[in-house]
C-alpha cells in the first residue's frame, strides 16, 4: 500500500520563532543588556535559521509512504517492525503522524508527517493501524516530541 505523505506545518512553531526573533532583534538593537549583545546576536540568527527550515517544509514536495510485510518505507528511508517502539498519532483534525524507534525517546526529522488528502486520510489511518496491529506495533493516540 502507497500513500501520499508531507510534513506538518508547524505553524505555532512558525509564530514562536518569530516572536523570538523579534525580541531578539529588538534587545540587540535597544542595548537592554550590553554584555549580552553578542548573545542576542547568535540567537536572533538561529531564530532565523529555524523559520527558513519551517517554511521551506511548508513548500517541500509530497514523497510517499509504502507499508510492506515486516517494513515500513518513508520516502526513501527503510524501518523494519522491529526496530518500531510505536507509531504515535498526535490530534483528531489532521493528525500528525510519528514513527518512534525502539532506541530513541523523540521522533526522528524524517519519520513524523500528516497523509494529503482528507478523503483518503482515514482509510490511509486505518491501513496504518492494520499493519501495526499484523506486526505487534503499539498504535498510542498522544502527543509526541519531534526535531523542529
Amino acid at each position: 500500500m502507497e500513500y501520499k505523505i508531507k510534513k506538518p506545518k508547524l505553524i505555532i512553531t512558525l509564530i514562536a520563532n518569530s516572536v523570538l526573533l523579534l525580541a531578539f532583534i529588538n534587545m540587540w538593537r535597544l542595548r537592554i543588556a550590553p554584555p549580552l549583545d553578542y548573545i542576542y546576536l547568535i540567537l536572533s540568527i538561529v531564530a532565523l535559521f529555524m523559520i527558513i527550515v519551517t517554511i521551506a517544509r511548508f513548500a517541500a514536495k509530497p514523497y510517499d509512504l509504502r507499508l510492506h510485510p515486516g517494513k515500513i518505507y518513508v520516502k526513501n528511508r527503510e524501518v523494519d517492525s522491529t526496530k518500531i517502539r510505536a507509531v504515535l498519532i498526535r490530534g483528531y483534525f489532521n493528525p500528525m503522524i510519528g514513527i518512534q524507534l525502539a532506541n530513541r525517546r523523540m521522533v526522528p526529522v524524517g519519520l513524523y508527517f500528516r497523509f494529503i488528502g482528507r478523503e483518503r486520510e482515514d482509510h490511509a489511518i486505518r491501513d496504518l493501524k492494520q499493519w501495526a496491529k499484523e506486526h505487534d506495533v503499539p498504535v498510542v493516540h498522544r502527543y509526541f516530541w519531534t526535531w523542529f
